[in-house]
């Protein structure tokens, strides 16, 4: 069985990614996902798609959250997309989901 998973973009020397690690553990630990990292300094598509915005949380191919990760609005976002409420499909990130969910 697969664990979904969230998605961190960051990249390096980034004060706001190394922040948002600990609220976005403490939501993955509480709904049982996974957590990827991915550094869009190492692939041009998601520097290009998203070099202004780090960190950017994704979650079933949406932006969850970005740039100053506030930890409720992070849960209320998880929530609005785990249960179909509110936002819709980002097409934002819709060349960084297909990088990002390789594994």
């Amino acid at each position: 069985m697969t664990v979904e998973r969230l998605q961190l973009l960051t990249r390096r020397n980034c004060h706001l990614c190394e922040l948002a690690r600990s609220p976005l553990a403490d939501l993955a630990a509480a709904q049982g996902l996974g957590i990827s990292e991915f550094d869009i300094d190492e692939d041009p598509a998601l520097l290009r798609q998203f070099t202004d915005r780090v960190p950017v949380v994704l979650y079933r191919g949406q932006v969850l959250a970005e740039g100053r990760i506030d930890p409720g609005r992070l849960r209320e976002g998880f929530v609005a997309i785990s249960t179909g409420d509110g936002r819709g499909p980002d097409d934002s990130v819709t060349v960084a989901e297909r990088k990002v969910n390789r594994g």
